[in-house]
């Protein structure tokens, strides 16, 4: 079967990525034109499958503060004092299930960690930095959106 470089090369890249997503094709490709547009359609893919970032699910629960460079941890580190290295937010094990004000609130299914600062009935506002790159955000959260807390 013949292939011409416009048309049927789109179709040729598709059939023969990996379905792994692997980085890599599975064939050369010996013109440049080949190689721009399968390197454009492999990232067209690999945009596609991405999972939505964090920062782009907030909605009124969440109110942007402020600015900082900071990741989570380390600006939760400056604001509640906390001495000890805890690491990869992901990784910090679960002191407790009670909210503190002044607690360390890590999030259930992201590697997060924010600063209790009220309780207000079952809503917990919390103060975190990063979640919206370069932010720092309050959110208004249930427990049931948070795996733990740390205390000082």
């Amino acid at each position: 079967m013949r292939y011409t470089p416009n048309h049927d090369i789109r179709h040729y890249i598709l059939r023969n990525l990996d379905n792994n997503g692997s980085d890599r094709l599975p064939f050369v490709l010996g013109t440049s034109l080949a190689d721009k547009e399968a390197n454009r359609l492999e990232q067209e893919r690999k945009e596609n499958q991405r999972k939505p970032s964090p920062s782009l699910r907030y909605d009124s629960s969440v109110e942007i503060i402020g600015e900082s460079k900071e990741q989570c941890v380390q600006f939760f580190k400056r604001v509640s004092g906390i001495q000890r290295t805890l690491g990869y937010a992901g990784t910090i094990r679960v002191q407790g299930q009670e909210p503190r004000v002044g607690a360390g609130a890590l999030w259930e299914n992201y590697g997060h960690i924010g600063i209790v600062r009220a309780i207000e009935g079952d809503m917990i506002v919390v103060d975190d930095s990063n979640w919206i790159k370069g932010k720092v955000t309050r959110h208004r959260l249930s427990i049931d959106q948070l795996r733990g807390f740390i205390y000082n």
